[in-house]
């Protein structure tokens, strides 16, 4: 970013006191040519001086003290800023503040710089466009846009963008490329664009030249999930169909390009990826182009986690075990994918904790001296889908009785 701006040198303002010999004071006003470049970072600035009335000294620096300009952005355009600077014969003559130096006061003002070239804007691409084969001069062919960001047969207004015939004869059915580039008055370019037009007319053309979509399992059969519409470079009505349809699994609507499934698809069973080829045709398919369609299917979390067992027991744990002792696998499984079938087991019993792979172990003492000599607590399975599904199974661990209590007798003896 740089600008540039007229100001007045005088020389005596602020004068530091007690100086001993001061220097015969020169014209009280003289035109300084002031210009600053931004350099680098926000500190890093570069200021030069000239002037055609008066000779500056050839050793003449700039210190800039402590001020640092605003930052400075397309709002602070055109605004001005003070500034003060000192000028100096040497480095320290500036920190001395010695005989010969002076004080400019300028305003500075902001102007833009092009530092953006300009960009097309012109839609669908690749750029396509017909004439008539017997077109008169001045007949328009293209408007060609673009934003600060032939042969002879045809010409460029540079104004507007608009691309016409010169009255030159041009060929029927035959393809003429033009190389085009945008610029900007601060003479930026554009990259080169190149722009095609047949002399008759032309098959329909899609608006992108190929389409990608993810749809996920479930897809309601019939629901549209994509558009591939085209342009009829004639005004003609368009005619849809799919040259390439797998397993007739999807339908298009012939007069609007809409797709859809002809069923759901399941993705634990089903393909992941499909390829479709649209046409795109018109005059009674006299005139037609395709365009390639892949279509990738996402899963869901429609899955539920489920336990091998529904019910997991185990008999004779002695009531001694400690909390390193495994008691007992559990397993679940989930036919969903990825972080879809990730599965976190839980417990809701304080008495055990599970691991992460299902394993169960005594969470502290077991005791045999309970009801019925049983321990029965629900285990889940949870997945890591965005919205989680749980599964459940019962654990049972009947316990067996460890002689670790002496004989008493019911009266003292």
């Amino acid at each position: 970013m740089a600008f540039s701006h007229l100001s007045e040198l005088q020389r005596g303002l602020h004068q530091p006191p007690l100086s001993p010999n001061p220097p015969p004071p020169p014209p009280p006003r003289l035109p300084v040519s002031l210009s600053i470049a931004h350099t680098g970072t926000a500190s890093d600035w570069q200021v030069m001086l000239s002037s055609s009335s008066y000779r500056l000294p050839d050793a003449l620096t700039v210190h800039m003290g402590a001020f640092r300009p605003p930052p400075l952005t397309p709002t602070s355009l055109a605004q001005s800023f003070p500034l003060l600077l000192l000028l100096c014969v040497s480095p320290a003559e500036c920190k001395a503040a010695g005989p010969d130096w002076y004080t400019v006061r300028v305003d500075l003002t902001v102007m833009d710089v092009n530092d953006n070239a300009p960009e097309w804007t012109m839609v669908p691409f690749p750029y396509l466009s017909v004439v008539s084969a017997t077109a008169p001069p001045n007949t328009l062919v293209y408007k060609l846009q673009a934003r600060d960001g032939g042969d002879g047969r045809f010409e460029v207004d540079r104004k507007n963008g608009h691309v016409r015939t010169t009255g030159l004869p041009l060929q029927r059915d035959r393809e003429y490329l033009l190389t085009v580039v945008a610029a900007d008055r601060q003479g930026s370019r554009s990259p080169p664009a190149v722009v095609s037009i047949i002399a008759g007319p032309r098959a329909p053309q899609f608006t992108n030249v190929s389409y990608t979509i993810s749809i996920p399992e479930n897809t309601p059969e019939g629901q549209t999930f994509l558009v591939t519409p085209a342009v009829s470079f004639q005004k003609q009505p368009v005619t849809y169909s799919l040259l390439i349809n797998p397993s007739s699994l999807f339908s298009i609507q012939p007069e609007t390009g809409e797709i859809s499934l002809t069923r759901t698809i399941d993705y634990e069973s089903d393909q992941h990826r499909y390829l479709l080829l649209v046409r795109a045709s018109e005059n009674q398919d006299s005139l037609s182009s395709a365009a390639e369609v892949r279509v990738i299917i996402t899963d869901e979390n429609d899955c539920v986690p489920e336990f091998q067992q529904s019910i997991y027991s185990k008999d004779g744990v002695p009531e001694t075990v400690t909390t390193a002792t495994s008691l007992l696998q559990v397993s679940a499984s989930d036919c969903d994918s990825e972080q879809n079938a990730e599965i976190t087991y839980y417990t809701l019993s304080p008495n055990f904790i599970i691991s992460a792979h299902g394993t169960i172990f005594p969470a502290g003492p077991l005791d045999y001296e309970r009801p019925n000599h049983l321990y029965e607590f629900v285990v889940m399975a949870v997945d890591k889908g965005e919205v989680p599904r749980t599964g459940t199974a019962t654990v049972r661990l009947r316990m067996a009785n460890v002689n670790d209590e002496p004989p008493e007798f019911s009266q003292p003896v």
